[in-house]
């Protein structure tokens, strides 16, 4: 069993998959599973690593909480821990104001899922 409350960012960069993937459901069920654990490496990657990781998974979540079906194995290699599936290259790029609907509008609703 993972303590949230005590698990921090640094704590997180070093679970398993299956122990971060335990914590996110934990802390906020399996919608956005896989992109919520991407997420939260890219936050955690560069945040403060005292921040509490269930922070992190919740402010995602809350966000974003409408499920995301998309075929994530078509998405571009994730090249960086700090930017998964290069959100930040791909959301710069895209058209538009930067609001959740813009970003789907133009493809981007998996990183809208991640947090970006």
């Amino acid at each position: 069993m993972i303590k949230q409350t005590a698990t921090t960012c640094s704590d997180w960069l070093v679970l398993s998959p299956a122990r971060q993937a335990s914590l996110v459901t934990s802390v906020v069920g399996i919608v956005n599973l896989s992109l919520r654990i991407k997420g939260t490496t890219g936050s955690c990657t560069g945040s403060p690593r005292q921040l509490p990781v269930a922070d992190v998974i919740s402010g995602i979540a809350t966000g974003y909480p409408t499920p995301v079906s998309i075929d994530q194995s078509k998405l571009s290699a994730t090249l960086r821990p700090d930017d998964p599936d290069q959100c930040d290259e791909r959301t710069q790029a895209a058209p538009g104001d930067a609001t959740n609907e813009s970003w789907i509008a133009a493809g981007l609703e998996d990183c809208v899922a991640m947090g970006y």
